[in-house]
């Protein structure tokens, strides 16, 4: 377990509370700018999401570490394998402003990306996007995020 490791995943979830704390109006107007049903679903999205990295930080540090390789988080690469036939693929889940289909970063807000935030590692989810659904497994989750997301628009 690298401590160094942890204190930087620590700082970049704990930033995330701060900005979805702090932004959420800006953030909601930039991505989702009419308010109606898709808009209240993303705000009760991320009421969920940030009460989940509330538990997380609160956790002591090995409990804390768990929780980094077991729970997909915006930042979090997560392997899925293809029940359908068994390839597997990589993404990693990232703020909207981050998002590069070259690399596999996968907006969380994509529905790939919003469907496995907070999967846990080992889980089997149906996964469906406007291409049609399939399922997978999760077979691997590990906190990656090197850099700082960015301010949006």
């Amino acid at each position: 377990m690298n401590p160094s490791f942890g204190r930087a995943a620590r700082t970049q979830l704990i930033n995330q509370l701060l900005y979805f704390d702090e932004q959420s109006s800006a953030f909601l107007d930039d991505f989702c700018p009419q308010q109606g049903k898709e808009r209240a679903s993303l705000e009760k999205f991320i009421e969920q999401y940030t009460a989940v990295l509330e538990r997380i930080l609160a956790q002591d540090e090995v409990q804390f570490m768990h929780s980094l390789y077991s729970k997909v988080l915006i930042g979090s690469s997560v392997k899925v394998k293809y029940k359908d036939d068994g390839s597997e693929e990589a993404f990693t889940i990232v703020f909207p402003t981050l998002t590069a289909p070259e690399k596999n970063y996968v907006s969380f807000l994509s529905p790939m990306g919003r469907q496995l935030l907070l999967a846990a590692s080992g889980e089997v989810q149906t996964i469906e996007i406007p291409a049609g659904s399939f399922n997978v497994s999760i077979e691997e989750v590990k906190y990656a995020y090197s850099g700082e997301f960015t301010k949006t628009g």
